[in-house]
């Protein structure tokens, strides 16, 4: 887990996530943007300095005036900065952990006096006519508002936290987080009383709380109590968009008008719905947007709920004096770089948006003054066309080759579950499939990169994660890592997939009764593979010598043969659709000794790509 932040550049879509890192920019309320190339060009360049970073001297003063050590510890602990624990922060000085955060900081304490600067020269300037322009935007955006939807935020209490106490009650009470000494998931509320939260490193906790209480994670028996949630989700809004395993978003318009209840009595119905299914505790908020809806669920944690009237007055009112600091999007850094500009409300950023508008690219300012208006996406639908899914894990130190390849084992088959979606208005399964897998690496320097390699055709099984994965790991050896991640992208559906197949027939059918093409085997197949061997071009029904590729082409990428009819297509389809791409069988292939059996053991120790 780790926050969405506007200028944080360390975003690995997650998540854009089924993990927690694709969950933000999903939301519509907050896209990722920077204000200018100089921030990621100055972080870049510390980031490359094979010298360490000097964090001896605590005298030093940033931009906003703020010492350097203070703002080091501000990066570190969030809103537990001036808690005791990390007062002694001067203890974890010289781990790579620690010069990470040092040049990460070093680099924003640049770009905020840089920016300063130009605030100090836009006070003296006349800004008149940028006014006019920015005004005449507000007015844009004020016509589209929509006030007619009734939009629920529903917050599952300290989730994975909850789970555990359910389930072993003598942790009930004590402080306990769920994760580990490298990173923690979540916190419960006795451990966030000492300033212990979420995507915190393990270490810097046990700073602030010696006596937390450590729980590993439990991913399956999240998802399984995530599934009962999602099924009370769907008796009130078939079409709710889940972020999380813990948290949706949902349109209640149409029920309330149906049953004639009030939204306050619905949503308390959902909450108890929830508990009595699950023993656990869940917050809501209630608005006219996703984004107002998003900070109101946090208001009345934890077990509550908050609602603000679809009336623009009172919108208006809450918002005024909100810090920006709770509208999702507006991180620890966003929130350095606006504190520095006097900037402390949503009010604020409208009484400056003139400011805004000359220091910020106009996607930051766009997103910035539409949470000062208090306007947010009121659109909520469960196919919202998602683009990646992802998992990585955080570990203790690897470099040995066949300890990553076990990882990378473990995330594939982690990410192929997760491809696989219930879609709980209809009751069935899909499954998303993709064309793009890409590894993010985490040295133990903390240093990320990010690999991809893009194959011809959607894939979706572990085999085929793992296959490709490892293409792109072994070209990276030899390395030394605490995280990886596997993401998937240019997703789309099965059943887009099988559809296409039975299009692709049609039209190719159509083309062929217009402009017969050259027959050139006893049977050929309608699209012709580029051979660059000196091999014959194809393979004939009856085993004849051929292109080794070309009967391997048919079935696997489901195009019909001439004399197929479409129900024959369907079949064929049917039957593969199942199969991983790197496992052809013999019956189909008979002379084709370079295609292997799905066998891990003999397939992964042989170099060969696959078509």
């Amino acid at each position: 887990i780790q926050e969405f932040d506007i200028f944080d550049s360390q975003i690995f879509n997650i998540g854009e996530t089924g993990c927690c890192m694709d969950r933000y920019p999903e939301s519509g309320d907050g896209i990722s943007m920077f204000c200018d190339e100089e921030f990621n060009s100055v972080a870049k360049t510390s980031a490359d300095n094979d010298a360490p970073v000097d964090t001896t001297s605590s005298s030093s003063t940033t931009g906003d005036g703020k010492s350097s050590d203070y703002s080091l510890r501000k990066r570190m602990g969030g809103l537990a900065a001036n808690k005791a624990g990390l007062q002694s922060v001067d203890r974890e000085k010289g781990t790579a952990f620690f010069e990470n955060e040092a040049r990460k900081d070093e680099a924003l304490n640049v770009k905020i006096d840089k920016m300063l600067k130009k605030y100090e020269f836009l006070k003296k300037d006349d800004l008149s006519s940028d006014l006019v322009k920015i005004d005449r935007i507000i007015h844009e955006l004020e016509r589209d508002r929509d006030l007619s939807h009734i939009i629920v935020h529903v917050d599952m209490d300290a989730f994975y936290a909850s789970v555990e106490e359910r389930d072993n009650p003598s942790l009930r009470g004590k402080p306990m987080a769920v994760g580990d000494t490298s990173m923690l998931s979540t916190a419960n509320y006795e451990a966030r009383k000492f300033g212990v939260r979420s995507a915190m490193p393990g270490f810097i906790a046990k700073r602030l709380c010696p006596n937390l209480i450590l729980v590993p994670l439990h991913f399956e028996k999240y998802r399984t109590v995530s599934m009962q949630v999602r099924k009370v989700f769907a008796q009130y809004d078939p079409n709710f968009t889940p972020m999380s395993l813990d948290e949706a978003y949902l349109d209640v318009t149409e029920y309330i008008q149906k049953t004639g209840r009030s939204p306050d009595e619905v949503v308390q119905q959902i909450r108890d719905e929830i508990f009595s299914k699950t023993r656990l505790t869940a917050s809501a908020g209630i608005a006219a947007n996703k984004l107002l809806a998003k900070v109101c669920s946090d208001i009345n944690k934890p077990n509550g709920q908050y609602r603000i009237q679809n009336n623009l007055d009172c919108i208006m009112e809450f918002i005024r004096n909100l810090p920006a600091r709770k509208v999702s999007g507006i991180g620890r850094v966003t929130e350095r770089i606006l504190d520095a500009l006097e900037i402390k409300t949503l009010g604020d950023i409208f009484q400056k948006r003139v400011y805004i508008y000359k220091i910020f690219t106009l996607n930051s300012f766009q997103f910035l003054i539409r949470a000062s208006l208090g306007l947010g996406s009121t659109v909520v639908k469960s196919d919202h066309n998602r683009k990646s899914m992802s998992v990585e894990r955080t570990f203790a130190p690897l470099s040995r080759p066949e300890d990553l390849l076990a990882k990378l084992r473990e995330l594939a088959d982690h990410l192929s579950a997760d491809l696989k979606k219930e879609d709980l208005s209809v009751s069935r399964q899909h499954t998303l499939h993709g064309k793009t897998v890409t590894l993010k690496f985490k040295s133990i320097s903390y240093g990320v990169t990010n690999r991809a390699k893009t194959i011809p055709r959607y894939i979706h099984k572990a085999d085929d994660l793992f296959y490709f994965g490892k293409q792109i790991l072994e070209a990276e050896l030899p390395l030394n890592l605490r995280l990886m991640g596997l993401r998937l992208s240019t997703l789309r559906s099965s059943e887009v997939e099988t559809m296409n197949g039975v299009k692709r027939f049609f039209s190719v059918q159509e083309r062929e009764s217009v402009d017969p093409p050259v027959k050139k085997s006893t049977v050929t197949p309608i699209i012709e593979h580029q051979s660059t061997s000196s091999e014959p071009e194809y393979m004939d029904s009856s085993g004849n010598e051929g292109n080794r590729y070309a009967n391997y082409l048919d079935v696997k990428e489901n195009v019909p043969f001439r004399d197929e009819s479409v129900e024959d297509v369907e079949l064929r389809c049917k039957e593969t659709s199942e199969q991983p791409i790197t496992n052809i069988t013999k019956e189909r292939c008979k002379e084709n000794i370079s295609v292997l059996d799905s066998d891990d053991n003999t397939r992964l120790n042989t170099n060969w790509d696959c078509p």
